[in-house]
């Protein structure tokens, strides 16, 4: 099948809308660039099939939307951050003695069992090494987890990146205008 010839067309465009008609007319045909025009214009250089009308860039089609819609990913991202949140404040509790109330059955105090300290000498333990090496293994796993944990934390907030921005900035100018109220 034989190609059409491509011929360079041009377009003029105002200076506020040049990056827009520069995006509008690239969805269709390869734009070779732009140049500054007679007056207030810029004019853009489209390659197009020979003998093809020319576009109207302003009512071109508007780009497809993610596979993925927006309202799921913000929905993920915050799901990710309570996970993490919530996986964050159970360890903390846990690791601080409480125990959740399905961990000991009903009317049953908690009870945790301390061993006290031999008093005097003892001899040696032969399996300490292996003890402490045992240790120093679930501290590791202890802290991966606690690194995933902040990797997972950081993708939610990735993921919700357009709307912490707007809520950060709204934040900040509520409490500036309390501020403001305050020093009058």
């Amino acid at each position: 099948m034989a190609r059409q010839p491509l011929e360079d067309r041009e377009y003029e465009v105002s200076p506020a809308q040049l990056r827009w008609a520069m995006s509008a007319l690239g969805q269709q045909y390869p734009v070779m660039g732009y140049q500054p025009g007679p007056g207030n214009v810029y004019v853009i250089i489209v390659q197009q099939p020979a003998g093809s009308p020319q576009l109207d860039w302003r009512n071109l089609p508007a780009r497809r939307e993610a596979s993925i819609p927006r309202r799921a990913v913000i929905a993920l991202g915050v799901v990710l951050i309570a996970a993490c949140v919530g996986w964050l404040a159970y360890t903390a509790l846990t690791g601080a003695g409480w125990r959740p109330p399905w961990a000991s059955a009903p009317g049953e105090p908690v009870v945790t069992e301390v061993t006290p300290e031999p008093a005097g000498w003892t001899l040696p333990n032969p399996a300490q090494p292996v003890q402490d090496a045992a240790d120093a293994v679930s501290q590791a796993v202890a802290m991966l987890v606690r690194v995933l944990l902040a990797m997972a934390a950081l993708a939610g907030l990735w993921l919700v990146r357009g709307i912490v921005g707007p809520l950060v900035r709204g934040a900040a100018q509520l409490i500036g205008a309390g501020l403001g109220r305050l020093r009058r």
